[in-house]
């Protein structure tokens, strides 16, 4: 018998198991009660906006006086062949429970050697319940990151429902279930922090006009925007009222004054807000700020820092987890091509360890107890690792957030180059017909141990 599927691809909202049992009996019976030689097709369809499935056979057909019977329990057109076959009797009836269940039409055309089975799925139904529970899902997930909203927001303190339910705030794409929650975790945490110094800006350089501007970047979370506002505040403020006060009247020659000042890049960032906010105009002369770590992509260097990490895990923040911290930095400084020198740290990670990173990794909590906290340890490894470059596999994605948290926490700018061996080795996976480019694979690849 051949059998042949043919239409657009269809989909349905059904119980899985009674939907596919109800295709199988029909499929089942088509092919059993066909002739040799025989065809089986099945259509996929939109008929009256409504989705169908038709199967069609070339085989006994069931005459115009049993299609009443054909859905009993245990009946059989053809006892004779079904003996040959097997079989229960169960199949139609199966078919017909199954649809109702699913509150299916089900129609059965006998012709002469051929059947008909079509299940029609009222569409309406099922697009009221596919909507109905995308809004459901997307409502619990707009409260899972209201949570993890609540937990992240002291930095703007009493502005946080302001900002939560700003029109610039929420971004439609967190609530859809294939972004992952670290995503819409850190743009999260990055627009707080954004506006949270948008904020003390306005409030330490707003003058009279820090309501209307604070009500301004709510709206928009523009700094842009509200410098942009907050001029058109003040030429409607003169247009209003010519007067202005003393010390500006009497004073307009205008100076300049040449400071080094220190800083992080945030606190920069809003002290060249402030500056703006306050209508100066400066100019940068030199720039300290510490830069990003550069990757590069080829290894012609023979003088580096291999490196690797281990974690405390984390049940995430979702899960009223804090953060992972690092409980562990290896590493090898190689210079000229030759190893000169090995260090292994320890270190407090100041949270639990979760019992399954500690299984995985050996490291318990008890190991790391009396050692030294993060802050010492990653000052040890800058100074270990100078300025040549930090070699890692897979540590872009991973062991590079780590340490660079770790490090801005304590006060150092990290600066290295850096070369991940996991980017490098995907460049010849399929060249060198590699099944893996995990590390254990490529170890044994290359006969190191």
């Amino acid at each position: 018998v051949q059998l042949q599927v043919q239409g657009p691809a269809l989909s349905i909202r059904a119980v899985y198991q009674i939907a596919e049992e109800i295709i199988y009996n029909l499929c089942d019976n088509a092919i059993k009660y066909n002739k040799p030689g025989g065809r089986v097709d099945i259509t996929l369809s939109v008929r009256d906006k409504q989705p169908v499935v038709e199967v069609r056979d070339t085989g006994i057909g069931i005459p115009q006086q049993e299609l009443a019977r054909v859905f009993e329990r245990f009946y059989r057109v053809d006892k004779s062949h079904s003996k040959e076959l097997g079989g229960t009797g169960l199949g139609l009836s199966i078919v017909k429970h199954g649809a109702n269940y699913l509150e299916a039409d089900l129609e059965i055309e006998s012709q002469i050697r051929e059947l008909t089975a079509m299940i029609d799925v009222p569409l309406g139904q099922i697009e009221g319940f596919i909507k109905q529970t995308e809004q459901d899902e997307k409502a619990r997930q707009r409260l899972t990151i209201r949570g993890f909203f609540d937990e992240v927001s002291a930095p703007v303190g009493e502005m946080a429902d302001a900002l939560f339910n700003s029109p610039a705030f929420f971004e439609s794409k967190w609530e859809n279930k294939r972004t992952s929650v670290k995503v819409w975790q850190d743009a999260i945490r990055e627009k707080v922090a954004k506006a949270a110094q948008g904020i003390r800006t306005i409030q330490a350089a707003g003058g009279a006009h820090t309501a209307p501007l604070l009500a301004r970047f709510m709206e928009t979370l523009d700094m842009e925007d509200t410098l942009a506002y907050r001029q058109t505040l003040e030429a409607a403020a003169r247009m209003t009222d010519t007067a202005v006060t003393e010390a500006e009247d009497d004073d307009r020659v205008v100076g300049y004054k040449v400071l080094r000042i220190n800083g992080t890049r945030r606190q920069m960032a809003q002290l060249l807000e402030q500056l703006e906010m306050m209508g100066l105009d400066y100019e940068e002369i030199e720039d300290g700020m510490p830069g990003e770590l550069t990757e590069l992509t080829t290894p012609d260097f023979d003088s580096f820092v291999a490196f690797d990490i281990e974690t405390t895990g984390s049940g995430g923040a979702a899960n009223g987890d804090a953060p992972a911290e690092i409980t562990e930095i290896g590493a090898v400084k190689v210079v000229n091509g030759e190893i000169v020198e090995k260090q292994d740290w320890l270190c407090n990670p100041g949270r639990k360890i979760l019992p399954m990173i500690a299984r995985l990794t050996g490291i318990t909590d008890s190991m790391v107890a009396d050692k030294p906290p993060v802050s010492e340890v990653i000052r040890q490894f800058a100074a270990f690792a100078g300025n040549l470059p930090l070699v890692g596999h897979n540590i872009r994605s991973s062991d590079l957030h780590y340490i660079t948290k770790a490090a801005n926490r304590a006060g150092i700018a990290l600066e290295n180059p850096f070369f991940d061996t996991y980017l490098y080795a995907k460049k010849f996976k399929a060249q060198n017909r590699w099944e893996s480019v995990k590390l254990e694979y490529l170890s044994r690849q290359f006969g190191i141990e």
